[in-house]
């Protein structure tokens, strides 16, 4: 288990280091642009071939399923929340009960 605390103080102190911050923004920019020019793409073909209802439909739905996962996600960490407060070692009941 040492090895892993070891690797993420590694990896914190490298990504600390204000190049590689820059490279790893600049990489998540391109992503972030590839998905968008994907995205506006397949939106103009669909609309092209008369489509468009059809795609937006998917695009709403997957947006719809993504919200809802993400709230019932939020909601069942903000409910186990308490659970990861409970001591390591809970009180035992007497033999007597």
């Amino acid at each position: 288990m040492k090895w892993l605390f070891r690797l993420w103080q590694d990896l914190n102190r490298t990504l600390a280091r204000p190049v590689v911050r820059r490279l790893l923004s600049a990489l998540i920019l391109l992503w972030l642009c590839d998905c968008l020019v994907y995205f506006l793409t397949e939106t103009h073909w669909h609309h092209a071939v008369g489509y468009g209802s059809a795609w937006q439909a998917r695009v709403k739905a997957q947006l719809l399923l993504f919200s809802a996962t993400f709230g019932i996600t939020l909601l069942f960490g903000l409910f186990l929340k308490p659970l990861l407060q409970l001591p390591a070692n809970p009180p035992r009941l007497p033999a007597s009960y």
